[in-house]
């Protein structure tokens, strides 16, 4: 595009300076003033200033990005992944959009047909590459899932889903595409209309600078139908982590989970199995449940000794908290209620059983 702007801007330049020496020359036969002769001159060198400043404004710039995305691999934008789950019916995508994405995403959709879901876990990139995985999810009738966040370039992708899910603390985030500093709005334009996506909503976005992102609220991507619905924690394999999860990374992952932790400070080989089996069925793309189902003979037992911990200490609520949130996600509400309830109730009844005189206690500050 350069190029040929560069090649007609030659052209005018020698054209118009040509013309200029020539009227000028003629007036001087005559005897004449040659100042338009000159006045021309003087616009061609204020046309080539001109051009200079858009060269080193636009063009330059845009050339640069060009040559680090061609030849140096695009390194302002994370390396992506791209792995199959679930025996052939599921497909993640982490990392960067950037060149050779979707050749690879399309290179695995052939491999295994029976796939009907893709995971987006994305900061984003660049959105040529989005609207080609846009329009294969789209031609497929593919359902798209963001266990995490998809931002930026990675929506675009999104919205190619026959159905666009979301688990309940995903984040979506938007705002213009740009390249090289220029912005625009094409693939965003084009993507949100085909999805039949609110103009409201596209209108924001295109509001929201480049260097600025807007995360909506669950209700506003429902009411402009960017999301179709809200997927449970079991539905889909587990994602958002990419395809070389390692056990160190796990371990930083769960430092922070006070059962994990107790489990790694009471029984650090029990805590090992629980990593190398959640590790294990991570790679497989295996769902919450089936991780549940394959560790919960080691976690039971720390969540209900962190129960007990809690009921005669009286300074455990957090981890409490915990260990309910915990148990709810993995086995459901109900269930979790009905295991809390009981527990409470077996605690109970071997306090009444241990200290019966307890009962006959008013006042906590009262001797027995």
């Amino acid at each position: 595009l350069w190029g040929g702007y560069a090649a007609i801007v030659v052209w005018q330049v020698v054209g118009v300076w040509r013309s200029g020496g020539g009227y000028a020359e003629e007036w001087a036969d005559l005897g004449k003033p040659r100042r338009w002769g000159h006045a021309a001159k003087l616009m061609v060198i204020l046309g080539i200033l001109r051009f200079g400043f858009e060269v080193f404004q636009g063009a330059a710039p845009q050339l640069a990005e060009g040559w680090r995305m061609a030849f140096r691999g695009d390194p302002a934008i994370p390396d992506f992944s791209v792995r199959v789950m679930r025996k052939g019916t599921e497909i993640e995508i982490a990392g960067g959009f950037k060149y050779g994405l979707h050749s690879e995403f399309l290179k695995l959709l052939w491999t295994a047909p029976g796939i009907r879901v893709v995971h987006l876990h994305s900061p984003g990139g660049r959105t040529g590459e989005a609207e080609k995985v846009f329009r294969t999810i789209r031609t497929r009738g593919l359902i798209t899932y963001v266990p995490l966040s998809c931002l930026s370039a990675c929506t675009i992708a999104f919205l190619g889903g026959n159905e666009r899910l979301i688990l309940p603390d995903a984040t979506l985030g938007f705002h213009r595409a740009a390249f090289a500093g220029v912005e625009d709005e094409t693939e965003f334009s084009v993507a949100y209309k085909e999805s039949n996506v609110g103009s409201w909503f596209l209108t924001k976005v295109m509001s929201t600078p480049h260097s600025d992102m807007w995360y909506p609220t669950q209700l506003e991507l429902r009411r402009a139908a960017v999301i179709t619905g809200i997927a449970s924690w079991d539905r889909f394999s587990i994602s958002g982590l990419g395809s070389n999860l390692s056990k160190e990374r796990i371990v930083s992952l769960v430092s922070a989970d006070p059962v994990l932790s107790a489990l790694k400070e009471a029984r650090p080989d029990d805590f090992e199995k629980v990593i190398a089996i959640w590790r294990e069925h991570y790679l497989a793309g295996s769902s919450s449940k089936v991780v549940w189902a394959a560790t919960r003979y080691i976690i039971l037992p720390i969540l209900w000794v962190t129960a007990v911990n809690s009921v005669f200490t009286g300074a455990s609520n957090e981890v409490g908290e915990f260990g309910a949130g915990t148990i709810a996600v993995l086995i459901g509400t109900i269930p979790a209620v009905l295991v809390g309830g009981t527990g409470s109730i077996l605690v109970a009844a071997v306090r009444w059983k241990a200290f019966p005189e307890r009962l006959r206690v008013e006042r906590l500050d009262r001797n027995i």
